[in-house]
C-alpha cells in the first residue's frame, strides 16, 4: 500500500484469521464505509498474513456512534441515520419449537429456560 506507519506498536492481533498475527506497525487513517467516517488506528500485517487488501474491525465498528447491522446485507451506518433498522421479534420462540430435548419440567421452569434462551440469542 505505500503507507508511512510506527513500527514502535507491534501488538499480537488475536483471533485473526482463527490465530494470531503480529503487526509490523501501526498508522491511522481516515476511513470511510458506507459514508461513515472515523480516523482509526490500522496495524499493518505481512502480506502473506491475508489475501484482502484491508479488514475493517473493532477500531472501526465499535468507534462511538457507529451502528452495525447485521443482516442479508451488513450496514453500516452512524446512530440516528433514517436507515438504522431494527427487527423486532414479537413473540420470541419457546423452547420446544427449537428443538431442544429438556426432559421432564413444571410450567414454570419451562417458562424460566424460555426466557434464559430468549435473553442470551
Amino acid at each position: 500500500m505505500g503507507l508511512d506507519y510506527d513500527t514502535g506498536e507491534k501488538p499480537i492481533l488475536v483471533g485473526y484469521r482463527g490465530g494470531q498475527e503480529r503487526a509490523l506497525g501501526c498508522t491511522k487513517l481516515q476511513l470511510s464505509v458506507q459514508g461513515v467516517n472515523r480516523l482509526v488506528p490500522v496495524y499493518i500485517v505481512p502480506n502473506e498474513a491475508q489475501e484482502e487488501s484491508m479488514i475493517v474491525g473493532q477500531p472501526f465498528t465499535e468507534s462511538p456512534g457507529v451502528v452495525v447491522v447485521k443482516d442479508e446485507n451488513l450496514t453500516i451506518t452512524e446512530k440516528g441515520e433514517a436507515e438504522y433498522r431494527v427487527r423486532l421479534i414479537k413473540t420470541p420462540p419457546a423452547i420446544n419449537e427449537l428443538g431442544l430435548d429438556i426432559g421432564e419440567v413444571t410450567s414454570e421452569e419451562r417458562a424460566q429456560l424460555d426466557s434464559l434462551v430468549n435473553e442470551f440469542r
